[in-house]
């Protein structure tokens, strides 16, 4: 079934259809991981369940450099006791971007999606049509694939930017 959503500023509705994979903030974190692996997908649109505000798109990267910070956190305070994490919801764990979500549509120039992942400092951004429809997503490898497919069509020898 298909699930309306809203921006934070209020603006035009997005909604995620039966293909769209989320997961409510206010479950578990190992339940959120379970839609990444079962649904075989890059990303989940985590959900505010109240208002089914989107509040951030959690990724495996995200997942995993947040339990790479915890468990440093935790060797180094090694006399106290073991957190239950995956038993903790998204939201209590502050998993992703909760401010401020960026998309772009199709309408705009690729540079614009690789200059919001650089600025934020985020491995994927939603593209959505004119009505805040999540259609598809654009990410790091998906630049990387363009530029190493113009380094071929151009003669390179698909050495990675800077060459030899």
């Amino acid at each position: 079934a298909a699930v309306a959503v809203r921006h934070a500023d209020g603006s035009a509705a997005t909604v995620l259809g039966p293909t769209g994979c989320f997961a409510l903030a206010e479950e578990s974190l190992y339940k959120a991981c379970c839609v990444l692996r079962d649904r075989v997908v890059s990303h989940v649109v985590v959900l505010a369940s109240e208002e089914m505000l989107a509040l951030t798109v959690m990724t495996h990267r995200t997942v995993l450099r947040f339990v790479q910070q915890h468990l440093t956190r935790a060797a180094a305070a090694a006399a106290a006791p073991s957190v239950a994490l995956f038993d903790r919801s998204i939201a209590e764990l502050r998993i992703g971007t909760f401010v401020e979500l960026v998309t772009v549509s199709y309408d705009e120039p690729v540079w614009r999606a690789i200059e919001l992942m650089s600025q934020r400092g985020i491995s994927a951004v939603p593209v959505v049509d004119e009505h805040g429809m999540v259609l598809d997503e654009y990410t790091r490898a998906d630049a990387c694939l363009l530029l190493s497919e113009d380094a071929l069509a151009n003669g390179g020898g698909g050495g990675g930017v800077g060459g030899d």
